[in-house]
C-alpha cells in the first residue's frame, strides 16, 4: 500500500473538516481500541496526523476497506441479575479507531446525499429500547 499512499487524490469524498469532525465526535473515556490506545491519545495527535488520516480515509473509499478493519473484539459486560442468562450482558464491540471514524463519515455522507437529492429535511433519532424496558415473556400473557 506504500505506492497508493504516495499518489495524489483528486476529488476527495471526505473533506479535512469531515475528518476533524469525525475525530472530535469520538467519545472520551471509553475502552481502548484494538490498536491498544484510547481516543484521548488519538485526539492529542490530531493536529499532527490529521492530514495523514484525511488522505488515508479518502484512499480507503476509493481503493477498498482494509481487511484488518473488519475485525472486532466482542466484550460482554454484565448488567444485572443472573450471570448465567445471556440477556443480562451487554456486548461492547471494540474495533479499529479509524474504521469507526470511517463508518461514521460514510453514514453521514449517505444521509446528507439522500437528503440533498430528495430535497427533504431529515431528523434521526436512534433509541435502544432494550436497555429501558424489560422483555415481555409472551408465554405468560
Amino acid at each position: 500500500m506504500g505506492t497508493i499512499l504516495n499518489t495524489p487524490i483528486k476529488d476527495d469524498i471526505f473533506s479535512l473538516e469531515d475528518v476533524k469532525s469525525g475525530i472530535n465526535n469520538l467519545a472520551n473515556g471509553k475502552e481502548n481500541y484494538i490498536e491498544g490506545y484510547q481516543v484521548e491519545i488519538f485526539k492529542m495527535g490530531k493536529s499532527i496526523l490529521i492530514h495523514h488520516h484525511h488522505k488515508l480515509l479518502n484512499l480507503v473509499i476509493k481503493h477498498g476497506f482494509p481487511r484488518i478493519w473488519t475485525q472486532s473484539l466482542i466484550v460482554p459486560i454484565f448488567r444485572n441479575a443472573d450471570k448465567i442468562v445471556p440477556s443480562n450482558y451487554r456486548n461492547i464491540m471494540v474495533s479499529h479507531i479509524l474504521a469507526k471514524i470511517y463508518g461514521l463519515l460514510v453514514t453521514l455522507k449517505i444521509i446528507a446525499e439522500e437528503c440533498r437529492t430528495s430535497k427533504i429535511d431529515l431528523l434521526c433519532c436512534f433509541v435502544d429500547f432494550r436497555k429501558d424496558f424489560n422483555p415481555v415473556l409472551r408465554h405468560m400473557l
